[in-house]
């Protein structure tokens, strides 16, 4: 009698032993996910400092900025949008590249804006970084309209060129309602961007 035990005892003993198991494992999978994390961070902070260090623009938070020269005049945009009671300017894409053939990025920023009433002007801008700042360059009547009438589409940078896809007005459609898309590529000469080859016109299905 005196080796007996209580079964209870066991099962105590036994659940105790699995809790402890349970907590070990669960313990090196925390502390394994927590390197991985580590290391993935690390590897992230790298990639931006290297981005940083060959495209500084890209360090630049062009939907929190403030724009000198807009349709409203000078705005500060807070998460890409201003409003006052004045009207309303949206920050469109943000898109990078070297237009300049200097070999440094430049950023081509589209804007929508409306002084007042349902006039939505769209245009753009272009920064290039100067001692270490961004600094808007001077271009002369940027590609852009209101709506169908000529309004951004989209933006890209491709080989140097940017290209813009804008609603075809030619036709003068509702405002509202653009049926044709016309795609332009543009080489910045000095303070112009100088239309190359010839423009792809797309309709634009009805839905």
């Amino acid at each position: 009698m005196s080796g007996w035990r209580p079964r209870i005892r066991f099962g105590v003993e036994g659940t105790r032993s699995r809790g402890e198991r349970t907590l070990r494992v669960t313990l090196n999978v925390l502390f394994g996910a927590a390197i991985v994390s580590l290391l993935i961070g690390a590897v992230v902070a790298g990639q931006t400092r290297a981005i940083a260090e060959q495209h500084p623009i890209r360090t630049i938070d062009f939907r929190n900025f403030t724009y000198a020269n807009t349709c409203l005049g000078e705005v500060t945009v807070v998460n890409g949008i201003f409003s006052s009671s004045e009207g309303h300017l949206s920050v469109g894409e943000v898109v990078y590249g070297d237009l300049t053939g200097d070999g440094a990025e430049e950023a081509v920023i589209v804007h929508f804006c409306s002084g007042g009433g349902s006039q939505i002007e769209s245009t753009g801008v272009i920064y290039a970084m100067r001692d270490g700042k961004p600094v808007e360059l001077p271009i002369r009547d940027f590609p852009g309209g209101d709506r169908a009438a000529g309004g951004i589409v989209r933006a890209e940078i491709r080989d140097g060129l940017l290209v813009l896809t804008r609603n075809d007005g030619s036709d003068n459609p509702p405002l509202c309602c653009p049926n044709v898309t016309v795609t332009q590529g543009y080489s910045l000469i000095g303070d112009r961007l100088v239309a190359v080859g010839a423009p792809v016109r797309k309709a634009i299905r009805a839905r």
